[in-house]
């Protein structure tokens, strides 16, 4: 929703008037739906779980300020 927005907001600031993307030709449109099949049909493959080596758990040391009241 906050990317539509920022479009209609983009759409509203700017002067010159938003054109419909041209048309293409057969040849290329062929050429754009043989390459997406190819990627839908391939495998992009599985994320890895990471194997456990420890059997603590490791509590991260995030950031500490020192106190500074205004």
């Amino acid at each position: 929703s906050v990317a539509i927005l920022a479009q209609a907001v983009f759409c509203l600031s700017s002067s010159s008037p938003v054109m419909a993307p041209k048309k293409q030709d057969k040849a290329k449109a062929g050429e754009k739906a043989e390459k997406t099949a190819k990627a839908v049909k391939s495998n992009v493959g599985k994320k890895v779980k990471k194997i456990r080596t420890k059997v603590r758990f490791f509590k991260p040391k995030t950031l500490e300020k020192a106190r500074n009241p205004k």
